[in-house]
């Protein structure tokens, strides 16, 4: 679960409009927290492998997309 009222209403609009794909074989990592980050939804692929939208605890609240194994492997 995302707790999304630490969030402004420009960051809410921007994880809105963030593309996304089915999560199919992956394993969902959505609203688990790695270090800083937090998972928001899976991105588009990129390459191969599960992309994920991720978004930052620092005060800029940076939104990236990370590959899931350099999430889960540190």
């Amino acid at each position: 679960m995302i707790i999304i009222e630490n969030y402004n209403s420009d960051i809410l609009k921007k994880i809105e409009e963030l593309p996304s794909v089915p999560i199919g074989r992956a394993k969902d990592l959505t609203g688990k927290k790695f270090g800083h980050l937090t998972v928001l939804k899976r991105a588009p692929k990129e390459f191969r492998g599960a992309y994920w939208w991720c978004i930052c605890d620092c005060p800029e609240h940076n939104i990236i997309s990370c590959y899931s194994s350099h999430l889960t492997t540190g």
